[in-house]
């Protein structure tokens, strides 16, 4: 799929103008040749052909046909062939018989016009015939060309069914303002005289409409358009739109007179996808040998690679939910289905980069999920529902990533279950950020802690501790999951919906690094002696940072990603002064004063800390780290060259794509100055690694570098 803006001030659309009425038993069909295949490789562009020409003794007021280049053919990538020759008496860009000639023995055929374009290199045919009911005009043709200058891109439409355009002008919000900003730059009239021009017309430049506020996404678009009109009764729809990278099929209807089915043509080793909309669009094809397309869902037959099925298309609005690289709590309130289903087609635009995927059913955990790089899927026990919280492990790389899905929404008061003495795992899918006084309502008074990714709030003697002091209250966001625990079980909470509120972001930390774990315990600390101001401060075990916090004012609510004791740890301030030199003051554990801690079957839930004046002087902070790598792309062996300020512990280990661990190539202590080490290209069990990308992870006590690495055999 293309991206990119199709402006509409500079789209041209080719339409016939005609006299009033609605079109009724038309046919449509649909070949596209799927990977290295061209329609000159096999026989089922010829039979299209000839099956629509074949039904003009019932469709006989007006068809065509046109056809797309093969990819990057000749600079025509997503354009038309051009017709050149002047025994075709038609378009440019397109070729079509009136029902003045369309019995005509003198004019070329649909079949004739197949001979010449698939000798061009024909990728994509798409073919329309019309036939007009009483007092309907003749001598409209189809399919329709919508040409966009700003990405040269032609996209062409065939409608089989019927639309009031009369009501599309009135009802659909904005619709009337953009034909009359369209027949202002175009001299059209589709705002000004609708009863001069085809109801395909209408539905075609409002699709073109909703592609362009898209951004030239043409599956957000068809959805955007669909989601306003196609479940109102007065509508029938059958379409078949083309981008020139592959044909999109859609019906709301399947009655005898609107019925739409696709085969996969394997003949002669090559494959085609065929699809057809008639009256009976699949009596000439194999018994057997066609699958019918479901009512409401969006196909897609792209010239390279997997069918695609965008499922409930027209019943929501698409939802976009960003993940970062690690962990992700999230939920996932837009399914394709009711109750839930297996997460390949939900997580589709990310499943290459995800790695595990687990869930919590009631009060048992269940074991992570595992997504197959070999297969391509997730396990096949893993089933996603709209009233599940979930973790997602999309590995660490440097990339955010985004997923796009269709479905029907979650209601807002979808009932779920909260249990007593049980850490819940709630999805929030209100479609706005609240606070947790808001979301709860009146069951926030038997909430006793929420844990979110980034915030928590826990209720410790009567007092809420954590993210509730003003400019730092943590919020229920779209899309997100959150552990929480009530003083009683709810067998039918609901989430409020009392009023929004802009989403928290936590600050980053910038000097200490630390990966996060599916657990954490939440530190509060109220109080440090003469009340310093810092930049960050790291929590630190074994030499390790296992939490830090951006300083933004006290009390600190860290996330601590251990289960030891709070005065097991190291806690680091770290500081830069006004000359730039950078500072670290040091407390352990005879500096800290636990007022209180909460331990629930062996596991650190919650303490409130002080940091007494029994800390270590202040020092210089640890080595600054640098690295380079090379060569890069590497055929061999690579480089990995380490600068450090002073000497510093290090440790070195290389990850792929995914984030699944593959070397380690050294820990050790490096002095200040350059240090390299060698990585040959294999795994810790001496196997050559396969060509692709990869990650170099350089780790110090403070310190997390990545560093990318491509592989080529």
């Amino acid at each position: 799929m293309k991206n990119g803006g199709a402006k509409v001030c500079l789209l041209c659309l080719a339409l016939l103008m005609v006299l009033t009425g609605h079109a009724y038993a038309c046919a449509m069909t649909a070949v596209v040749g799927n990977g290295t295949t061209m329609l000159t490789d096999q026989m089922a562009w010829h039979d299209e052909a000839s099956w629509l020409q074949g039904t003009s003794h019932t469709n006989n007021d007006g068809w065509g046909a046109c056809y797309y280049h093969a990819s990057g053919y000749a600079q025509h990538h997503y354009q038309l062939l051009p017709v050149d020759d002047n025994s075709f008496p038609s378009r440019s860009d397109h070729y079509y018989r009136t029902d003045t000639n369309i019995g005509a023995p003198q004019s070329p055929t649909v079949g004739g016009y197949s001979n010449w374009a698939q000798s061009e290199q024909g990728k994509i045919l798409l073919a329309h015939a019309r036939n007009a009911s009483s007092g309907e005009p003749s001598g409209a043709f189809a399919p329709f060309i919508y040409h966009s200058e700003a990405e040269n891109i032609d996209y062409s439409f065939a409608h089989h069914g019927e639309v009031p355009k009369h009501s599309m002008i009135n009802d659909i919000p904005g619709f009337a303002d953009f034909l009359i900003s369209y027949d202002y730059e175009n001299n059209t009239n589709y705002f000004s005289s609708p009863n001069s021009n085809v109801d395909s017309a209408y539905l075609f430049l409002w699709i073109m409409q909703n592609i362009g506020e898209n951004d030239g996404d043409v599956k957000l678009g068809i959805a955007a358009a669909l989601n306003e009109i196609a479940y109102d009764r007065r509508y029938q729809i059958n379409i078949l739109l083309s981008d020139g990278d592959g044909v999109y099929a859609y019906t709301n209807n399947r009655d005898s007179g609107h019925r739409m089915g696709y085969v996969n043509d394997t003949s002669d080793n090559e494959l085609s996808y065929l699809v057809r909309s008639w009256k009976a669009p699949v009596l000439s094809w194999a018994e057997g040998s066609f699958t019918s397309i479901d009512t409401h869902h969006l196909y897609y037959f792209p010239t390279q690679g997997q069918m695609e099925i965008t499922h409930n298309v027209d019943k929501s609005i698409p939802a976009s939910f960003a993940l970062k690289p690690g962990l992700n709590w999230i939920g996932f309130p837009v399914l394709e289905s009711t109750y839930g289903s297996d997460p390949d087609y939900t997580l589709s635009d990310v499943n290459p980069y995800a790695m595990t995927l687990q869930t919590k059913n009631g009060t048992e955990l269940q074991e992570p999920w595992e997504y197959n790089i070999w297969s391509h899927t997730w396990d096949e026990n893993a089933i996603i529902t709209r009233t599940n919280g979930y973790i997602l492990n999309m590995g660490s790389t440097l990339e955010d990533y985004e997923y796009t899905t269709f479905g029907l929404s979650t209601s807002y008061n979808t009932p779920l279950t909260l249990y007593q003495n049980n850490e819940n795992w709630v999805p929030y899918f209100i479609e706005y950020s609240q606070t947790p006084t808001a979301a709860f309502g009146n069951d926030i008074s038997h909430v006793t802690a929420i844990y979110a990714q980034d915030w928590y709030i826990y209720k410790f003697k009567g007092q809420w501790y954590g993210y509730v002091q003003p400019g730092a209250t943590g919020t229920l966001d779209y899309g997100k999951m959150y552990k929480v625990y009530v003083d009683q079980t709810i067998s039918d909470f609901t989430w409020s919906a009392w009023g929004m509120s802009q989403s928290f972001v936590k600050g980053a930390t910038e000097y200490f690094e630390f990966e996060e774990q599916p657990e954490y315990q939440a530190i509060v600390i109220e109080s440090i002696a003469d009340n310093p101001v810092f930049d960050e401060i790291g929590v630190f075990k074994d030499s390790e940072c296992v939490g830090a916090l951006k300083f933004e004012g006290y009390p600190l609510n860290l996330q601590v990603y251990d289960d030891s004791s709070p005065d097991d740890y190291s806690y680091v301030l770290y500081s830069k002064s006004k000359d730039n030199n950078l500072t670290e003051r040091k407390y352990t554990s005879s500096a800290i004063d636990i007022n209180n801690k909460v331990i629930d079957n062996g596991k650190h839930l919650f303490s409130v800390v002080s940091l007494t004046d029994g800390k270590e002087g202040d020092t210089s902070v640890h080595p600054a780290l640098s690295a380079m790598i090379y060569p890069n792309p590497m055929y061999g062996n690579a480089n990995i060259e380490i600068k450090a300020t002073g000497k510093s512990a290090v440790d070195i280990s290389i990850y792929n794509l995914k984030g699944q661990f593959v070397r380690k190539i050294n820990s050790t202590e490096v002095s200040k100055g350059s240090t390299s080490f060698v990585w040959d290209g294999k795994t810790d069990n001496g196997r050559q690694v396969a060509q692709g990308i990869y990650f170099c992870k350089i780790k110090s006590p403070n310190t997390l570098l990545t560093k990318k690495l491509i592989v080529i055999r």
